[in-house]
């Protein structure tokens, strides 16, 4: 029996992995074919659109600051020397006419809202300063008790001013803002004094 000392021993090579193969993209579904619309279709929808159009531009020039804000427009091109071609038809300077005076009343109407309104209390401050222009916070918390009970003011203690405010509803106002109300007074009453022209 022959000896097996002087074999070479075998090694064992690890198990190759295996690599599974990228998962496939999904197809994306197809979109279905655009629908071409017929002649008639597209008469249908222009004749709806322009409807429309021939509407809001009779409606625009009945507007008089509209009509006279297009036409302002046109003769500007005009004057510009823009020629006939490149000028902007009346139609679509009532369009940016009736846009700009949009946008205007919007920001009119945004301005008039956010105004502060005069209540009870602080028509009843604006009096008192018209007779003292100088008059300071402390004076004023002074002045308001002595006109306690009045229409305007129900009652008044050291750290607030029940009073009347519009549609006769309660209301209350904090000592600490009457400095506010005494400033707001005064460019009130400033505001309505005339402006003396120059001799």
């Amino acid at each position: 029996m022959g000896s097996t000392a002087n074999l070479p021993a075998i090694s064992e090579s690890p198990p190759e992995s295996v690599v599974e193969p990228p998962a496939a993209e999904p197809i994306p579904a197809e979109r279905p074919p655009r629908r071409v619309r017929s002649p008639a279709e597209i008469n249908e929808s222009n004749i709806a659109f322009w409807g429309k159009e021939s509407a809001l531009f009779e409606k625009r020039l009945g507007d008089d600051a509209v009509r006279e804000d297009a036409m302002r427009r046109i003769e500007v091109e005009a004057l510009r020397g823009v020629p006939v071609y490149y000028r902007q038809p009346l139609e679509q300077a009532a369009a940016e006419a009736a846009r700009a005076h949009q946008g205007f009343s919007r920001q009119r109407a945004r301005s008039a809202g956010s105004a502060l309104k005069v209540d009870g209390l602080q028509e009843l401050i604006i009096s008192i300063v018209q007779t003292d222009r100088k008059i300071g916070d402390k004076e004023l918390q002074r002045r308001l008790k002595q006109h306690c009970r009045c229409p305007a003011i129900i009652e008044m203690s050291e750290t607030d001013i029940v009073f009347v405010g519009q549609r006769g509803v309660r209301k209350r106002a904090p000592i600490s803002g009457l400095k506010d109300r005494l400033s707001r007074a005064k460019k009130t009453l400033d505001s309505r004094e005339p402006v003396s022209a120059n001799p």
